[in-house]
């Protein structure tokens, strides 16, 4: 007999308490911006999405209350039909499409404004050395203490210094100011005190301390990363373990069933034991690089397959939901993941995004249906060509020529095709990914 057909419904699985994951962060969004335009159309088939997202988002799980879609359609219903039905006149149905939304935020600047200028002062007139006493008692006054608007004070008195001179050579072209007295006098009352030789010497030991830290930043960086990447690798294990556990709990019931209750289902039932093995490698191997990236424990690589695979399969799963129409929570509307930091504050309560958990559970969902719909599928045209499990098949016996006198002795059948045996001396990893 052939074997018994595999159910279609999948598994509801509760969700796993974790604790919430950090969002936001410059590596994560790298899985995002190295999103193409067009998905592969591999991905599409591997995972494929229902018309909604809903069944697959546990907490998203329920509809809008019906007054509120009810709301939503009497709006969209046009006023000639409101005349025809207040006229008697009988009303046809018609499917409306629901109006997909999609919102895009211009990123917020990081600088709003451009600052004016600290200093504007007007420079015109000084001499070269006075410029250069003005760039030192302005480097003082932005980097050590006790000089604060020192520049300003050298600029005041270089403006009082030129009126002196010019008044004083006006009256004595012949005046030796070296000898002047009331000149002398003028400099003891309006010249700033500054120690020029001391901020020199500070100057120097300032640019070069941060010339040489200029050259460790990189680094201490990278330092920084190797700390916060041994901090976040206990978290992130802990919350893998916790999403592959997920991710086996969705595998269809009536396959779990047979994993458990045949010591050798991995022999047996070979065909069925690889498509759960694939489909478990891929969904875990997503996770690991899902916590990796977003716990900053490895950079987004754009040469590594699984980084752009899971960074496709996220933008694709949100295409997806957006293009059901079905993304309104609450009054909330949905927004993707890259583009929900771009809100502005005020308006962060009118929308919601796909948390981590969200995007785990998704993940969980899909790798059942991918198990279930391949096994369906693969144990469909092998039946359709002859395969029974067992290697037997159902035939009947050739009729007797009539021509011939006497009946000849008809050829045995030929077994069908059967499932292919796994080598007795491999041991099938997904019994270890299944924890059994």
């Amino acid at each position: 007999m052939s074997e018994e057909q595999i159910e279609e419904q999948v598994e509801e699985t509760p969700a796993v308490d974790a604790p919430e994951e950090e969002s936001g962060n410059p590596i994560f969004d790298a899985l995002f911006k190295a999103v193409e335009e067009e998905p592969e159309e591999e991905e599409v088939e591997e995972y494929t999405p229902p018309q909604s997202l809903h069944g697959a988002l546990h907490e998203l799980e329920s509809e809008e209350p019906a007054e509120e879609e009810q709301q939503e359609q009497s709006e969209e219903q046009p006023a000639v039909e409101d005349q025809e039905a207040s006229a008697g006149s009988p009303t046809k149905k018609v499917k409306r499409k629901r109006r997909v939304v999609d919102p895009v935020f211009d990123k917020p600047l990081t600088n709003p404004t451009t600052p004016a200028p600290q200093d504007s002062d007007d420079l015109t007139g000084l001499n070269a050395d006075e410029r250069k006493r003005y760039e030192l008692a302005k480097w003082a006054s932005d980097n050590l203490d006790g000089y604060k608007n020192k520049h300003k004070s050298y600029l005041s008195f270089f403006r009082k210094h030129q009126d002196f001179l010019n008044k004083k050579l006006a009256d004595d072209p012949e005046a030796d100011l070296s000898q002047d007295s009331e000149y002398r006098s003028f400099l003891v009352q309006n010249q700033p005190a500054f120690n020029i030789e001391e901020v020199k010497e500070q100057k120097i030991t300032i640019e070069a301390e941060k010339k040489a830290l200029d050259r460790l930043q990189p680094e201490q960086q990278k330092l920084e990363r190797q700390i916060k990447a041994l901090r976040n690798e206990p978290i992130a294990k802990e919350l893998k373990a916790q999403k592959k556990k997920l991710i086996s709990d969705n595998i269809p019931k009536e396959v779990m069933q047979l994993f458990r209750s045949n010591p050798n289902f991995a022999k047996t039932h070979s065909l069925e034991a690889k498509i759960v093995d694939k489909v478990l490698g891929d969904a875990y191997s997503m996770v690991e690089a899902f916590y990796d990236i977003s716990h900053e424990i490895v950079d987004y690589d754009e040469n590594n397959p699984v980084h752009v695979k899971l960074s496709k399969w996220i933008d694709n799963e949100q295409s997806n939901f957006i293009n059901s129409g079905k993304t309104k929570r609450g009054g909330r509307l949905f927004v993707r993941r890259e583009r929900f930091p771009s809100v502005p504050e005020a308006e962060k309560s009118k929308y919601y995004t796909f948390s981590d958990d969200d995007v785990m559970k998704l993940l969980a969902a899909r790798a059942g249906q991918s198990v279930d719909k391949q096994i369906k599928g693969t144990l469909r045209k092998l039946e359709e060509s002859g395969f029974v499990r067992g290697g037997q098949q159902q035939s009947t016996p050739p009729s007797v020529p009539q021509s011939q006198p006497a009946p000849r002795r008809s050829p045995s059948p030929r077994p069908g095709p059967s499932a292919p045996q796994a080598d007795p001396k491999t041991e099938n990893p997904v019994l270890s990914l299944l924890g059994l």
